[in-house]
């Protein structure tokens, strides 16, 4: 504060409330030569750096009353801190219109510098969640904190838990670990596995074979544009055909041809009667088009840009699916008995995503991924 004869500074540690105080008489209209001047900050960095942000703003002077700009509300995290059987899907949100959410997961608090919520994402090991929002005209959010504790089963006869053997629960930030096949590539933190070109067939599969007796899989993925005539749609599949694997363009949906093989797929094109949005169970590099099964009842739709998370589980014998929009939270489940070991030949196989556009085409992203052997 400057009262006309003294500048007073207090300058307060907001997570420890420590706080410091100083003073000195300056003439500020007659060091600057006016009575008014350019407001702004400065910065440097030597032989040693930092990052130097500034996170909000407010400047008011003679009389005014403008009150100063309030802060954005706290984000409110979904679910709320607890201990968990299984992944959970994550959603962030903020009562402040036009609010930018940043979060963090590894225990350091959040900054602007830090990733922006973009949709839910899943949390399959225990850890910390924090998240701040930042809105125009407002100063930041307090920090909002999530402590989940994930209990997931080993499978074995001692039970404990286990570290997810592919674990992306918020996202991509490399492609290490990960085999792209034929023109994916990495964009944003995701997987973009078809880019909006025509006739693309494209895979990806996580380097290291992952055991397929028993398992929990979870992912998240967003077809866009929203549009009715998208084209054609991806496939989850376990493979032992190699690292190099990828089927056919169009409705094959990158995995026609892929053997030998177990394959979901999500489907938004009707090639062959399967309608303009399916699903459906197929092995051996098999069509992916009929039988299948249609998602419109559920109230679930690939076509409507929504971020979906698909929760898959193998018990041993039947592979189960729950498919649900995060926005609209309409789910649709299904399962199908199917001896996984038995079809790909090996108690492991290479797990990943295929898919493919046609005349008409799509993005298809996959946000995050988890797979865990139970």
């Amino acid at each position: 504060t400057y009262d006309g004869t003294t500048l007073a500074l207090t300058l307060t540690d907001t997570v420890t409330n420590a706080t410091f105080t100083a003073s000195q008489a300056i003439n500020i209209p007659g060091t600057v030569g006016a009575n008014t001047a350019l407001a702004g900050f400065t910065g440097g960095t030597g032989g040693t750096v930092s990052t130097q942000n500034v996170l909000s703003w407010t400047y008011t002077s003679g009389g005014s009353t403008t009150p100063p700009a309030t802060p954005t509300a706290t984000p409110t995290l979904t679910p709320a801190s607890g201990t968990y059987t299984g992944p959970q899907t994550v959603t962030i949100a903020d009562a402040t219109p036009g609010a930018t959410i940043y979060f963090t997961t590894n225990g350091m608090g959040p900054t602007t510098a830090s990733t922006v919520y973009t949709g839910p994402f899943v949390v399959s090991a225990t850890g910390t969640l924090e998240a701040m929002a930042v809105a125009s005209g407002h100063t930041a959010s307090a920090v909002a904190t999530a402590n989940y504790t994930i209990n997931s089963t080993s499978g074995g006869s001692s039970g404990g838990t286990s570290t997810p053997a592919v674990n992306y629960p918020t996202g991509f930030t490399s492609a290490t670990n990960l085999a792209l096949v034929n023109g994916p590539t990495l964009a944003a933190g995701a997987l973009e596995l078809t880019d909006g070109g025509n006739f693309e067939a494209h895979a990806i599969w996580y380097s290291t074979p992952v055991n397929v007796q028993k398992f929990t899989t979870d992912f998240t993925f967003q077809i866009t544009p929203a549009a009715a005539n998208s084209s054609d749609g991806m496939t989850f599949t376990l493979q032992n055909m190699g690292l190099n694997a990828h089927g056919g363009i169009g409705g094959a949906l990158g995995y026609q041809g892929v053997k030998p093989s177990v394959a979901v797929k999500f489907d938004t094109f009707n090639n062959a009667g399967e309608g303009v949005n399916s699903t459906g169970f197929y092995t051996n590099g098999a069509a992916p088009t009929v039988p299948a099964l249609d998602l419109t009842p559920s109230g679930v739709n690939l076509h409507s840009g929504h971020v979906m998370h698909a929760h898959l589980t193998y018990d041993g014998t039947t592979l189960a699916l729950t498919l649900t929009d995060t926005v609209t939270n309409a789910t649709f489940t299904a399962s199908q008995a199917i001896n996984i070991p038995g079809t790909v030949g090996a108690n492991t196989a290479l797990a990943g995503f295929t898919a493919g556009t046609g005349g008409t085409v799509s993005t298809q992203d996959v946000l995050s991924w988890t797979y865990q052997v139970n």
